[in-house]
């Protein structure tokens, strides 16, 4: 029975304390919350209004301010503030005096006070704690102790006080601009290469036994013999140019020429069985162009002198004897002129058509087999947030270069991948297309060059432009909050 009454009392106690620990809770309000940043600091000041406490006289509550990470276990303990019962402020001073605040329970360095009951009575607090950089996404926490309950121990409880520390940067949701390609109705590609060969001198008979000719023969027939073999194409004509260097008569180089991509085109209607109408022949003599892109190339000392000649209004065999009297001729001749004796090669053909399971292979192997069109929709097969997603569009813009869809698409998913300053690149190539102005409007505005993104998208926006429309309010939006020093991390 004695044993009963003893669990019963302690179990009274601990309930009575739980509740004035709730009691308490309820009794303190925290007003007019202020943080601020200072250099390296944060400051926090805050009014603890405890006019509506009814604190008991053996009782105090320790206040304490904690900054806590939302995002890791990170947290910063402020400086506490002691708000003590009548009796217990008696306790505490002796305990100053002494220097056993250990004993009472609390820290060396806190704020204390005490408190009168039944008066109005607020607290204003203000401290710094060092700035860290977990604290951009942080909150403000109080925890409230009650101690002087000898029986119970210390009962603690946690009040949010504010969820994040500073004011929270809003992602911009900005929308890009994608478009579908058009499907080709035929797609036609052509292959190119160019075969240098050796002839023997004034000679237009191509023979495999002569110098390195083999291993070109190999080469064109191994290009050749791919296209031919590919069961996905079809090819429909084949262009050969025939080229001479300038050394020698300029007729006699047009004979050469000729000769030379005549027999070329002989070569491969036979090793190949290639149809003859496929062909058209055509020669150009001699290579000044060719010249020209080799010397300004070269690291030449009179590169300038040498390119004189070239440019001049001289007829050919006059302006290659002019450069027959320069020490460089033999060069010339040596590294740059067999290269101008050459066959330049256009096979043309046509692509059949994908569906999606063998345009996710082709791409892989072939991409200039695919349409625009097929790569997008295999692009849209692997999601926007895939690293497949991006790298098609990537493919696709070195497929077609020039394509000014190509270009947006790829730069929309170089912007959502992070890739400004490399879709700028592509975009300020079509900075006149209506249909990238959103786009560079977006791009603009990831770089913070708001005037630069307001201009291209109100030019969108006049157009018609309904995601322009959007993104000019999201960049109103970001420069306003980033005017306030709200900037993401």
């Amino acid at each position: 029975m004695i044993r009963r009454l003893v669990i019963l009392s302690c179990l009274f106690l601990f309930v009575s304390a739980a509740v004035a620990q709730e009691k308490y809770k309820e009794q303190i309000q925290f007003k007019d919350l202020s943080i601020e940043r200072l250099g390296d600091k944060v400051g926090v000041a805050v009014n603890v209004d405890v006019s509506q406490l009814m604190l008991g006289r053996d009782h105090a509550v320790i206040i304490t301010p904690i900054i806590r990470s939302n995002q890791t276990g990170d947290a910063y303990e402020m400086k506490s503030l002691l708000v003590n019962g009548s009796r217990k402020q008696k306790f505490y001073d002796r305990a100053v005096v002494t220097g056993d605040l250990k004993s009472f329970g609390v820290p060396k360095d806190l704020i204390a006070v005490k408190r009168v009951n039944n008066s109005e009575q607020q607290i204003s607090y203000y401290e710094r704690a060092p700035l860290q950089g977990w604290m951009e996404d942080a909150s403000l926490e109080v925890k409230e102790t009650v101690i002087g309950c000898a029986s119970c121990g210390i009962l603690t409880d946690i009040l949010l006080l504010k969820d994040h520390l500073f004011p929270m940067y809003i992602e911009p949701k900005y929308e890009l601009t994608y478009i579908v390609p058009e499907a080709e109705t035929i797609k036609r590609r052509t292959e190119r290469f160019s075969a240098s060969f050796g002839y023997v001198v004034n000679r237009t008979e191509l023979r495999a036994d002569f110098g390195d000719n083999a291993k070109e023969f190999a080469r064109v027939d191994k290009l050749v013999k791919d296209l031919k073999d590919d069961k996905n194409i079809t090819v429909t004509d084949i262009v050969i140019d025939g080229y001479a260097s300038p050394e020698g008569g300029y007729k006699h180089n047009v004979y050469l020429s000729k000769g030379r991509a005549e027999s070329f085109a002989s070569y491969l209607t036979g090793a190949h069985a290639l149809d003859k109408k496929m062909f058209v022949v055509n020669w150009h003599s001699e290579d000044w162009d060719g010249l020209k892109r080799a010397v300004e190339a070269s690291s030449f000392d009179n590169k300038e002198e040498i390119l004189a000649i070239i440019n001049s209004n001289v007829e050919p065999d006059p302006r290659e004897a002019k450069l027959k009297k320069l020490k460089v001729y033999t060069t010339l001749l040596r590294d740059i002129y067999p290269s101008l004796r050459r066959n330049d090669c256009a096979i043309g053909y046509t692509v059949r058509a994908f569906n999606l399971k063998e345009a996710r292979s082709i791409i892989k192997v072939k991409p200039q087999q695919l349409s625009l069109n097929e790569m997008y929709l295999v692009a849209q097969s692997y999601g926007v947030d895939t690293p497949e997603f991006r790298e098609v569009f990537d493919v696709a813009v070195r497929m077609f270069p020039q394509e000014s869809v190509a270009i947006i698409n790829a730069s929309a998913a170089d912007i959502e991948s992070g890739n400004v300053q490399v879709a700028l690149n592509r975009l300020v190539k079509i900075n006149e297309n209506p249909k990238a102005w959103n786009n560079l409007g977006v791009a603009y505005a990831r770089e913070r060059d708001w005037a630069s993104a307001k201009k291209y998208l109100n030019r969108a926006i006049a157009q018609g432009d309904a995601s322009a429309r959007h993104n000019l309010e999201e960049v109103n939006k970001q420069e306003a909050q980033e005017a306030k020093g709200i900037r993401k991390n």
